[in-house]
């Protein structure tokens, strides 16, 4: 089959694979889209489970004056499963991880209890990806008793 369009006062002859091809194309382009959106709701809800506000932290992972700058420890819990701990650990190698049974910080016996810093290299990035596991529920500030 042939088909005619006009275009900017030109005639065009088209075959049929050629306006399959074009709107197979829009298809995925549209499907890709979607695609985006849908891995920013994803760093939306990472975000979500970071329970402090990272935007009182400076580039150095820091907060507080100018004469007192401190860094944030931060706590999650992750299931006794080993290659969750060495998942959790690639992406943050300076990570402390504890067993969870008795744990003040509220880990289950069946839990790891993982403690990072902020004071490190892109530290935004590294708690992003670790909010971002299935398994990490919340991760909130440390606080030291």
């Amino acid at each position: 089959m042939l088909y005619i369009y006009a275009i900017l006062g030109g005639i065009h002859f088209v075959t049929f694979k050629t306006l399959t091809f074009t709107l197979l194309l829009i298809i995925l382009t549209a499907t890709s889209c979607s695609i985006f959106t849908g891995s920013v709701k994803t760093n939306g809800n990472a975000l979500a489970k970071i329970t402090f506000d990272l935007e009182m932290l400076n580039d150095e992972g820091l907060y507080g004056p100018p004469d007192g700058l401190r860094s944030l420890d931060y706590r999650f819990c992750i299931p006794k499963n080993e290659r969750y701990k060495n998942e959790v650990m690639q992406i943050d190698p300076g990570i402390k991880i504890y067993n969870g049974s008795g744990s003040i910080q509220s880990c289950n016996e069946d839990q790891y209890l993982c403690i990072g810093n902020t004071h490190q290299k892109d530290f935004k990035q590294i708690l992003l990806k670790l909010a971002a596991l299935d398994y990490v529920k919340k991760i909130d500030e440390m606080i030291w008793e």
